[in-house]
């Protein structure tokens, strides 16, 4: 899970698409990765079991995976990874390859991975890690992005498959507008021409 920028409701839409699935007895893990910025918890409205989260088992390789799992109390389907202590290197953190074994750990052991990334339009963080993604949601808030920023940012990436099957989802819609205004372009008008974010849709 990613989007353009904060604040377009990305780890708000991560925690509430693990509980979903959860809620259908399916197992859920969700990893914070987002450790710069971490909300996951907060959302869930949960504190981790540890103050080591997943930046403390990147960095301290006699900490094992299942270590930084947070069982929730009410939720028997749903475990949670949180991000840990935030740390002053993000980007070389998550270039280690502790992040592909916890990958690979955790593959077999839950029916859905949720992994909440940082905001792909302001560091590199979510490139680091999208080559273990088997797909992406990139959160498009209606009110809170610029088309020019997805024309920018989100385009490139989707064009370049940077972001493995990248789809995207629309956040805060109103709909009592008749359109979305100029700096979001989508209009009102059921005939013009198809843009590339409709994905050949019909």
């Amino acid at each position: 899970m990613t989007s353009t920028r904060a604040q377009e409701g990305k780890s708000h839409t991560s925690a509430n698409l693990a509980s979903s699935i959860s809620f259908s007895e399916k197992t859920v893990l969700l990893i914070e990765m987002d450790i710069r910025v971490p909300k996951i918890m907060k959302y869930l409205n949960e504190k981790p079991d540890s103050n080591v989260g997943l930046s403390d088992y990147i960095a301290n390789k006699s900490i094992k995976p299942n270590e930084i799992v947070n069982k929730l109390k009410n939720n028997e389907y749903l475990d949670v990874i949180s991000s840990g202590t935030i740390p002053p290197n993000p980007s070389e953190l998550l270039m280690s390859d502790r992040v592909k074994d916890l990958f690979e750990y955790f593959e077999d052991k839950y029916d859905y991975i949720i992994v909440d990334t940082s905001a792909v339009g302001l560091v590199s963080d979510t490139l680091l890690v999208s080559k273990f993604a088997d797909m992406f949601i990139y959160v498009v808030s209606a009110d809170n992005v610029d088309k020019r920023q997805l024309a920018a940012v989100a385009k490139p990436l989707y064009d370049d498959n940077r972001l493995p099957n990248m789809n995207m989802l629309l956040n805060g819609t109103n709909f009592g507008k008749k359109g979305y205004g100029y700096g979001y372009g989508y209009g009102n008008n059921p005939h013009k021409k198809k843009k590339w974010y409709q994905f050949g849709k019909s």
